[in-house]
């Protein structure tokens, strides 16, 4: 490593991570592809390793995220979803927005 700059764990356990994304507050959120969870990770000391990890949305074969003014956007195999962040990290209820994507394979990613 170059000097002042060192490794280590933030989370551990995660089952199958696709993407993140860094929410402004620094929670961060992970796909989890196979089990379709959404996991929030937080670190509330600030020593660089995750206090909160928890799973705050189920949606089955999640992949894509992307946050934006507040909201999170989440894409299925065929679905785009956008959800409310809250002040404690969790996810309101997801609605739907799109439900027919086009077939592209198993994966799909989002940017706005």
């Amino acid at each position: 490593m170059p000097s002042g700059f060192n490794i280590q764990r933030f989370g551990e356990g995660l089952d199958n991570p696709r993407l993140i994304a860094v929410a402004d507050d620094g929670t961060i959120y992970v796909t989890e592809r196979g089990p379709g969870a959404l996991v929030m990770l937080r670190d509330l000391d600030g020593d660089g390793i995750a206090d909160v990890q928890k799973t705050v949305l189920q949606i089955e074969q999640l992949h894509g995220i992307e946050l934006r003014d507040g909201k999170i956007y989440l894409i299925d195999t065929r679905k785009l979803y956008v959800a409310d962040v809250q002040p404690d990290g969790s996810i309101g209820a997801p609605q739907m927005v799109i439900d027919d994507l086009p077939d592209a394979g198993l994966t799909k990613t989002i940017a706005l």
